[in-house]
This record gives C-alpha cells, sequence and structure tokens, in this order.
C-alpha cells in the first residue's frame, strides 16, 4: 500500500478518465510519478499544473542515485509529451507553464 494509494491517487488511476489532483503530492518523486503515470489523460491543464508544482519541489535535494535516476527519465518523458502536446495548449496554459 504506497503513499500515493492511502490519498486516493489508486482510485482515480483506475478509472482511467483523467489525470488526478496533483497538489496532494509532497515530494517530487510522487509528483513526477503521478504526472508519468498519466500522461495518456493529461490535459494540456494538467500538464501546465505539473510543471508549476514541480518547480516548487526542483529545491529538494535527493540523495539516491537510483531514484535520480528515474526522476530524470520520468522528467525526460514528461517534456517530450509536454513538448509534443504544446500546441494544443490556451493562452491560460502557457502563461502558467512559463511563470509557474
Amino acid at each position: 500500500f504506497s503513499p500515493l494509494q492511502s490519498r486516493g491517487f489508486a482510485q482515480h488511476a483506475r478509472r482511467g478518465t483523467r489525470c488526478p489532483d496533483m497538489r496532494n503530492c509532497r515530494t517530487i518523486a510522487e509528483i513526477v510519478q503521478v504526472a508519468n503515470d498519466h500522461l495518456e489523460v493529461m490535459t494540456p491543464r494538467d500538464m501546465s499544473a505539473f510543471w508549476t508544482l514541480a518547480s516548487k519541489f526542483l529545491h529538494t535535494n535527493i540523495k539516491n542515485d537510483r531514484v535520480q535516476e528515474k526522476l530524470g527519465y520520468q522528467l525526460e518523458n514528461i517534456l517530450a509529451h509536454t513538448l509534443g502536446e504544446i500546441g494544443a495548449f490556451g493562452y491560460r496554459d502557457l502563461a502558467q507553464t512559463t511563470l509557474g
């Protein structure tokens, strides 16, 4: 039973209809995991919210090399998805993404 499941993320993931509210995440690892697991259902607004929230966690020092490597791969995956979908972003989504 993971911390994400205890905060209701598993229920949303099973439905698969939308991305869970990432404001419930408490670490960069959690927010990246949620976003990476839901890339296919993330809307431009979800992606924008991810980058806004992720920027607030990036000051966190991650000492575990394995976790750093996994986060690096997942962030690259999320960035590639974001760049591929950026044409669908509205003005508000673009502003939120750039201003954080």
